[in-house]
């Protein structure tokens, strides 16, 4: 006797989970339909920290945000540290001197209600972290195991 079409084989469960639809990823708008904010904070000397955000043109709505840390040696600025809002996560990046660059997601973008203010919330949240860590965030970089 032969097995239906369709039917699923015996010991095997069929797959529940959710998967979100692939257009359903938070990308912001195009800058040109964007109005540009950036500042830059000398944390010590040749250590700087960067905002920069994105607002829908004409309003307060926040659409994207970046903060980053860099240093200076030998008179160029090395990446140290980002943290942005790209493919739809709020992710961070932790460079090296070597060259390397470890992503981790912090959170995922809501695509419809509230973008704002969580973007909002992520970004003053992370300038303050990178207040607050700019030392280790520049051992790590250097690559001092503390």
């Amino acid at each position: 006797m032969t097995r239906s079409k369709g039917r699923p084989r015996k010991g095997r469960l069929a797959d529940m989970t959710i998967q979100p639809a692939e257009d359903e990823c938070y990308e912001p708008p195009p800058d040109e339909e964007c109005d540009e904010f950036s500042s830059t904070l000398d944390l010590a000397a040749n250590v700087r920290m960067g905002t920069r955000q994105m607002y829908m043109r004409g309003t307060s709505e926040l659409v994207y945000f970046a903060v980053w840390q860099s240093h200076k040696i030998d008179g160029r600025w090395e990446k140290v540290v980002r943290v942005d809002c790209h493919h739809g996560t709020v992710h961070r990046h932790d460079f090296a001197r070597s060259g390397d660059n470890e992503m981790a997601v912090l959170d995922v973008i809501p695509v419809k209600g509230g973008t704002s203010e969580f973007l909002g919330s992520w970004c003053t949240r992370i300038e303050l972290v990178m207040q607050n860590e700019w030392e280790a965030n520049l051992r790590r970089w250097h690559g001092d195991k503390e």
